[in-house]
């Protein structure tokens, strides 16, 4: 075995690409090798549970029980070569999988064919109680072609099994559904098929079944009659129960000759995340890479010096995730530890140009304001609004439906606070970053978000960029950029992209408000929030005034959830219990009482203030706009008159 080792292979950030590889947020750490050399010709790769099943010809079938963690070496504790049954018979077969009926019963499903030529199902008992692995009778077959489909090819069950049942698909020039009873030994058809698509008859190559909440999400790789640039497609179907949906809309993927899509892998941890390997045959190496929906490959998270066309992935304690590929070559498995980079969120931000903050202080370029105490020093505030600062500082937050969207993994709000630095200084670059990492398998959920970002000074072109590119292609619903100034060369916007001015006083107030974490009821921090009955097309014309802060700066005040200005009434109590106080004794009741009223009127002063920023940040939009509509009215009168 070898040792433990960080794979040649990995994809990682060196400190000297500002871009960090946007898309590419795992690491792949090599901790062991697998000897398959007795299998002898493989194929057919499949993973349930610590067992990997893998055909070895069209006889015999190896199997292996893992011992995989993150922080030691890969362990095979049982290892064997077994004979399948009927080959006196002249069985042969094509396509093995191990799966679950109950959380320690596992079976092989078989597609063989007889020495008629007839294609048949079957499940086998994998015997697993012994010391040594062994194969039991063959429990149930099913034969019948009209259901079947012609030209099967491949079969794929479901993930882990309950109550010794469990699901499997059969791919011919349909897809079927079957269902397996009994712990195996009873095998029925389900009303669930679809035709394979047209453009796709010249033969399946990989397949990747997984669960969703509403039902079951199947990936398919296919080549198609198209040749060189379209040669191959991946598609996705959907079912529910005993109904499967054909691939709709522009769902799926197109590939050249150079990315054969070999290998097709769902995450076991996470369902929605799915990557794909393809091999280039001509240059003799695989890619490994992130597989989303209706888009193009991006750049691979990493890649092999081989050909692949067998892998599978195999869960570990903890949700550690382990990724295992066939050097088809040596016969050998490599084992890889599959860990994600934190992106921006791990990255400090250097700012050499101004040391005295960084000396006193850990920046990270990215983080999260619902996980971390984030807020800034009022020192640090003051330098970040003067015009001495040329360093990007944001705060920024996804919406849905006017609700903080909750990050996949942990639930949180998603709220980022964002710094520039020397080694990249555009946050929205930043943030786009962040955002591809946290929902990457959100694809169609993100494409209905709104985002709303405020900055210490104009948008970065390169961000901006971006952002235009996100919103064509559909990736987001829409986007809100507040910003103390904006740059003449700044491009305007548009319907979905709309670009508002805040004052430094309102920005800086967002900087250092006092932490949702201190606050009984845990509420966000700061939302820029437009009148909800305004869509974002109809809000390029508002004014800052409808910007607010959710957070109150004092738990135990009696003002509005919704206003940080106290009500008129708060205020008449302030001034009776003052007046009371001056003509009154000061006993130790009253001090107390004359504390709680310096404080209120404490808190009062700060959304005042920022209050009255606003108000008069309105009405100079207001006196703009009145001066545009009278030159307007003047020169349509003019036109009139001639």
């Amino acid at each position: 075995m070898d040792s433990r080792k960080v794979s040649s292979l990995s994809v990682k950030s060196d400190g000297s690409d500002s871009s960090l590889n946007r898309g590419n947020n795992l690491i792949l750490e090599q901790i062991g090798e697998i000897s398959a050399t007795e299998a002898g010709a493989p194929r057919s790769v499949t993973s349930s549970g610590s067992f990997i099943c893998m055909l070895g010809g069209e006889t015999h079938v190896f199997v292996a029980e893992l011992r995989v963690r993150a922080d030691s070496d890969c362990v095979v504790n049982r290892r064997a070569v077994l004979q399948l049954p009927g080959v006196k018979e002249d069985k042969h077969y094509h396509d093995a999988a191990v799966f679950q009926v109950s959380p320690n019963d596992y079976r092989l499903a078989l597609l063989g064919e007889r020495k008629n030529k007839e294609r048949f199902v079957s499940v086998v008992e994998l015997v697993t109680t012994g010391r040594v692995l062994g194969l039991g009778e063959e429990m149930a077959v099913y034969d019948k072609a009209n259901m079947l489909g012609k030209g099967v090819s491949h079969i794929a069950p479901f993930p882990p099994g309950v109550g010794g049942e469990s699901d499997l698909l059969v791919f011919s020039n349909i897809v079927r559904k079957l269902k397996i009873e009994d712990s195996g030994s009873t095998i029925k058809p389900t009303s669930a098929r679809v035709p394979i698509p047209p453009e796709c008859m010249d033969g399946t190559m990989s397949v990747s079944v997984s669960e969703t909440k509403k039902g079951f999400s199947l990936i398919c790789s296919f080549r198609t009659k198209s040749a060189g640039k379209n040669k191959f497609q991946v598609n996705w179907f959907h079912g529910r129960r005993d109904e499967i949906s054909a691939p709709a809309g522009k769902s799926s993927v197109k590939l050249g000759e150079d990315q054969e899509p070999s290998v097709l892998l769902s995450d076991p941890r996470d369902t929605r995340s799915a990557y794909i390997i393809t091999t280039n045959q001509a240059e003799g190496t695989s890619s490994f890479c992130k597989l989303v929906r209706g888009r193009k490959l991006e750049e691979p998270i990493t890649t092999f010096p081989f050909v692949i066309q067998e892998a599978a992935f195999i869960s570990g304690p903890d949700r550690t995730l382990f990724l295992l590929v066939l050097n088809q070559q040596t016969l050998q498995f490599l084992v890889f530890h599959l860990t994600k980079t934190e992106g921006y969120r791990g990255l400090q931000a250097v700012w050499s140009s101004a040391p005295e903050f960084q000396e006193t202080n850990s920046f990270f370029h990215s983080i999260s304001c619902s996980l971390v105490k984030w807020q800034l020093q009022c020192k640090l505030a003051d330098f970040i609004v003067s015009p001495r600062c040329s360093y990007q500082v944001g705060l920024a937050t996804l919406l849905h439906r006017g609700e903080i969207v909750p990050e996949p993994e942990t639930g949180a709000p998603y709220r980022l606070r964002l710094l520039g630095g020397d080694q990249i200084n555009d946050v929205l670059v930043i943030l786009l970053d962040d955002i591809e990492r946290t929902f990457e398998a959100e694809e169609e959920s993100l494409s209905s978000m709104n985002l709303k970002v405020c900055l210490n000074g104009s948008p970065g072109k390169e961000g901006l960029s971006l952002i235009s590119g996100w919103l064509m292609a559909g990736r987001l619903s829409s986007v809100e950029i507040y910003c103390t100034r904006l740059d003449s060369d700044c491009p305007g916007g548009s319907d979905r992209l709309v670009l508002h001015s805040i004052s430094s006083d309102v920005f800086r107030s967002y900087i250092v408000e006092q932490d949702w974490t201190q606050t009984p009821k845990k509420e966000g921090t700061f939302v820029l929030e437009s009148s909800a009955d305004v869509s974002p097309s109809e809000s390029s014309g508002m004014s800052p005034a409808c910007i607010r802060t959710s957070t109150p700066s004092r738990p135990s005040s009696n003002r509005s959830a919704g206003s940080r200005i106290p009500s008129a009434s708060n205020r008449r109590s302030v001034n009776l219990e003052t007046s009371s106080l001056m003509n009154g004794s000061t006993t130790s009741v009253q001090k107390h009482e004359l504390s709680a009223v310096i404080s209120q009127v404490e808190d009062s002063i700060a959304p005042l203030a920022r209050a009255n920023a606003q108000i008069r940040d309105s009405l100079e939009a207001l006196e703009k706009n009145l001066l545009y509509l009278r030159t307007v009215s003047s020169t349509e009168g003019e036109l009139n008159e001639n």
